[in-house]
C-alpha cells in the first residue's frame, strides 16, 4: 500500500525527524551551560536591556525530549539568559506568547495552572534536594525547596522557606483576553543566594550545579498546556532531575575571555551587610603548598596546639565525623614525624580542646576541654593533667583533676584560653543540637551558652577553680558568677592574641552565617 502526502506534510514530517534527532543526542550527551559573573547587576525591571545581559549565553533549545523522534519545537520560541555574583542569581527570559493566561495572583499558589516559566537548580550530585522558581505573566511566584524528590513535594514543603525571590514582568498583550492576539511576555528575576542556604549556599567559582529551564504555555485553541524544557527528559515530569543540564558558574577572569571585556576587580565582600571589617580585601601575596610531612597521616583534626618552649604539637583528631576522638603528640622540627598517642578514644568521650598552664613547663599542667557521658548524661568537662616526660622524650599524663563541668548534649562549646590576665576563658554553648530549645541563650543562671572566666592558679583537691574579683556579674543575683560574657550558641573555639591580649572567639552559626567576636567583658551576644 503506498502513500501520497503534501509536500508540506512532508517537510513537516522531515523538520520533526531531524529535530528528534537534535534531541536524542542532546539526550545522550547532555547540553552544558554556563552562567557569567555580572561585573554590574542589572536592574530589576522586566526588561533585559541592561548591558549586563548583552554578552550572555542565550539559551532557547525548548523543547519536547520526551517525545524522542517526533520531538516537535516547541510552539511558541523562549529565549533565556542566567548570570550570577556575590550576592545573586540572576534570570531573564522572552517567551512567545499568543494567548496569555495568568488566574493566580497569591504567592506559592499552583502557578502551573496558568503560563508559567520554572527554573530548577540542583547544587550537588551527591545530595537529594533541589529548587524550584515559577513565575507567570501576572508576576505572581512560587519557590520551593525539595529536600528529595517525593510524591506531592509541592503540598509537603510549600512556604516551608522564606525566598528573598524578586522577579519584574513586562507584557506585551493582555491577560486573559480571549478577544486578542498577544506578542510576548519578558521576566526579569534575581534569588539571594542566602535562600540555598539549606545546601550551602552560594557556589565558588568553577562550581558545576546542575539545572533546567521549563515553561507551560496555555492557549484557549488547545485542550492541555503545552510544556516546553531546556533538559533532554525522558518523560513529560520537569523533577526528571538526573536528566538535569550541567551549569558551571563563570567567575570575572573566565567571563572577560568569553565576552571580550575588561575584568573588573568584584567587590568580595557586597554579600556581608552586617561586616565591621574596614577597607576591601586586597589579593593574597602568591604562595606554594608543600606537604613536608608525607608519612604523617591525619583523619579529621579538631584542633592543633604548640606545646610551649618545645618543638611538639598536640592533636586532637577523630577517626569519623562526630565519633569519639585521640590527642596525639608529635615533633614539627622532624622530617619524618611520629605521632605518640597521647590519649586513646573511646566510645564515649569527644575532645574539642587543649591549652597549657601559662608557666608550662615550669607548672606542667595541661588543661582539656571535653564532652562525653562521663558515668551519667552527656556533660562538658575541662580536666586538667599533669603532664609528665618519660627519659625517652615522650609523654605521660597524671592526675586527672576536674576543674569545672556542666550538663551538655550538642553546641557543646569546651574550647579554652589562658588570658594574659592568668585567668582561664572557657566557652560553652547552648547545651542542645537544634535552636536552642531548652532556651539558654538568655539564662544566666545556668553556665551554658557562655564564656566562663575562673582563676585555677590555686587548683587543690579540694577547690577546682575561685571566682575572679573583678568577673562582670560577681555581685548579680541569680547569675552564675564564672560568667563572662553571654547570650551566645556554640562557640566552640577561642584564642589569645599573645601580643595585644585580645580574645577572639569563632562562633558555629545557624544556617548560613559563622561568627567572629572579639570578647567583651560583660557582653551580651545573643
Amino acid at each position: 500500500m503506498s502513500h501520497h502526502f503534501p509536500v508540506a506534510e512532508l517537510l513537516r514530517r522531515f523538520t520533526y525527524l531531524l529535530i528528534g534527532i537534535i534531541s536524542i543526542q542532546a539526550s545522550a550527551f547532555g547540553n552544558e551551560y554556563h552562567c557569567l559573573f555580572a561585573s554590574k547587576p542589572p536592574e530589576i525591571d522586566g526588561n533585559g536591556t541592561d548591558d549586563a545581559w548583552s554578552q550572555s549565553e542565550v539559551i532557547s533549545n525548548f523543547r519536547m525530549a520526551w517525545l524522542g523522534e517526533l520531538t516537535p519545537p516547541g510552539k511558541s520560541p523562549t529565549e533565556a539568559k542566567l548570570l550570577w555574583d556575590r550576592e545573586f542569581f540572576y534570570f531573564w527570559a522572552k517567551l512567545k506568547d499568543t494567548d496569555l493566561k495568568a488566574t493566580l495572583r497569591e504567592r506559592d499558589s499552583q502557578t502551573w495552572n496558568d503560563d508559567c516559566f520554572e527554573i530548577f537548580l540542583k547544587p550537588s550530585q551527591e545530595k537529594s534536594g533541589y529548587y524550584e522558581f515559577h513565575v507567570t505573566p501576572a508576576n505572581t511566584q512560587m519557590d520551593l525547596f525539595i529536600p528529595a524528590r517525593q510524591p506531592n513535594a509541592y503540598q509537603q514543603h510549600k512556604s516551608s522557606v522564606s525566598f528573598q525571590f524578586e522577579s519584574a514582568v513586562h507584557v506585551q498583550g493582555t491577560i486573559d483576553q480571549e478577544n486578542d492576539t498577544d506578542t510576548e511576555w519578558e521576566i526579569e528575576g534575581r534569588i539571594n543566594w542566602k535562600d540555598f542556604s539549606a545546601t550551602g549556599g552560594r557556589p565558588e567559582i568553577g562550581e558545576q550545579w546542575t539545572f533546567s529551564l521549563c515553561r507551560y504555555d496555555y492557549d484557549r485553541k488547545y485542550p492541555k498546556p503545552h510544556l516546553t524544557s531546556i533538559a533532554p527528559l525522558t518523560e513529560p515530569s520537569f523533577h526528571q532531575h538526573e536528566k538535569f543540564c550541567p551549569l558551571t558558574f563563570l567567575g570575572p577572569a573566565q567571563t572577560s575571555s568569553i565576552t571580550g571585556s575588561p575584568t573588573e576587580k568584584p567587590d568580595l565582600l557586597s554579600h556581608v551587610k552586617t561586616s565591621q571589617v574596614v577597607g576591601s580585601p586586597d589579593p593574597p601575596p602568591p604562595f606554594s603548598v608543600e606537604n613536608i610531612w608525607p608519612n604523617l597521616a591525619i583523619d579529621l583534626p579538631i584542633s592543633l596546639r604548640m606545646e610551649p618552649k618545645s618543638s611538639h604539637f598536640w592533636l586532637i583528631t577523630q577517626q569519623t565525623a562526630y565519633g569519639p576522638s585521640s590527642i596525639s603528640r608529635f615533633s614539627f622540627g622532624s622530617t619524618a614525624p611520629e605521632q605518640q598517642l597521647v590519649v586513646a578514644a573511646d566510645n564515649d568521650t569527644v575532645h574539642y580542646d587543649l591549652c597549657f598552664h601559662p608557666n608550662f613547663p615550669t607548672e606542667p599542667f595541661l588543661f582539656v576541654g571535653a564532652n562525653g557521658k562521663f558515668g551519667g548524661p552527656h556533660r562538658s568537662r575541662i580536666t586538667r593533667y599533669r603532664v609528665n616526660t618519660t627519659p625517652d622524650g615522650k609523654v605521660e599524663l597524671f592526675n586527672a583533676q576536674t576543674v569545672i563541668e556542666w550538663e551538655s548534649s550538642g553546641h557543646n562549646g569546651a574550647a579554652l584560653t589562658f588570658g594574659l590576665d592568668g585567668m582561664l576563658y572557657i566557652t560553652s554553648g547552648d547545651g542542645t543540637s537544634d535552636s536552642d530549645t531548652n532556651l539558654r541563650g538568655q539564662d544566666l543562671t545556668e553556665l551554658t551558652a557562655k564564656v566562663l572566666r575562673i582563676d585555677v592558679s590555686q587548683m587543690s583537691q579540694e577547690s577546682g577553680y575561685k571566682i575572679p574579683a573583678d568577673n562582670p556579674f560577681i555581685a548579680r543575683e541569680k547569675t552564675r558568677p564564672e560568667t563572662y560574657a553571654y547570650g551566645l550558641r556554640n562557640p566552640w573555639r577561642i584564642t589569645t592574641d599573645s601580643q595585644s591580649g585580645r580574645i577572639w572567639i569563632g562562633q558555629n552559626g545557624q544556617d548560613l552565617w559563622e561568627q567572629v567576636y572579639m570578647l567583651e567583658k560583660g557582653a551580651n551576644y545573643g
